[in-house]
């Protein structure tokens, strides 16, 4: 009920702010898929979550290795999604990154997007010795400990996991405090102020974080 309830609210904002009319079967098929996603985060116990926030809190990097953060957001549309990435090199200085839509059909969908992304990207630049961040904990435990994914990300993990087939990762959680950049990226592609040429003549928003490592 309450998931129901919160998408009768969105669709009402939308319809108050946006002028966008949603169906109830649209309504509904949101609702649902939120409940699912809410049912996968709540199938991981409260105490691996409570130890997960500590561990990336004292998290002690490999040596020599690159940083990939990324990030998903999810717009109002149910279709309407962005990720986000941000890469930066052993002595923690932003060398490359990706923003971009995609289509999505939870937050949880596009936060493994962002995933197979970020493998594709560290791929393109030869990198194989890095560590991958997220701030969607569920996720993070699916692939490190290799859980049985959600159907709705199944062929996703199964792409991750090809890609990364060749690479030394290490799939690390942080607080969304520490994720930033990639947040910044995803949500600036999804309301479509992110140029091109963001690496260069980056977003008012965007070029105040590129200054300082976002963690340790």
């Amino acid at each position: 009920m309450a998931c129901i309830g919160w998408w009768i609210w969105k669709a009402r904002n939308a319809f108050v702010f946006d002028h966008l009319s949603w169906s109830s079967s649209f309504v509904s098929r949101a609702a649902t898929k939120e409940w699912d996603e809410t049912f996968n985060c709540l199938a991981i116990s409260s105490s691996s979550l409570d130890n997960s926030i500590i561990n990336a809190l004292s998290f002690s990097p490999p040596q020599n290795c690159h940083f990939m953060f990324c990030d998903g957001a999810f717009g109002n549309n149910i279709e309407a999604a962005a990720i986000g990435g941000a890469l930066f090199d052993p002595s923690k200085k932003l060398i490359d990154g990706f923003g971009m839509k995609v289509a999505a059909s939870s937050p949880f969908c596009a936060e493994a997007f962002a995933l197979r992304e970020a493998c594709r990207l560290l791929q393109a630049n030869g990198i194989s010795n890095a560590v991958i961040f997220s701030d969607c904990k569920s996720l993070v435990s699916i692939i490190s400990a290799d859980l049985e994914p959600p159907w709705e990300i199944e062929a996703v993990i199964k792409d991750i996991k090809f890609l990364s087939s060749n690479l030394s990762l290490v799939w690390q959680f942080i607080p969304r405090r520490f994720n930033s950049i990639a947040h910044e990226l995803a949500s600036e592609a999804l309301h479509g102020h992110l140029p091109s040429n963001w690496f260069v003549a980056p977003p008012v928003g965007l070029s105040r974080l590129f200054g300082s490592f976002p963690f340790f």
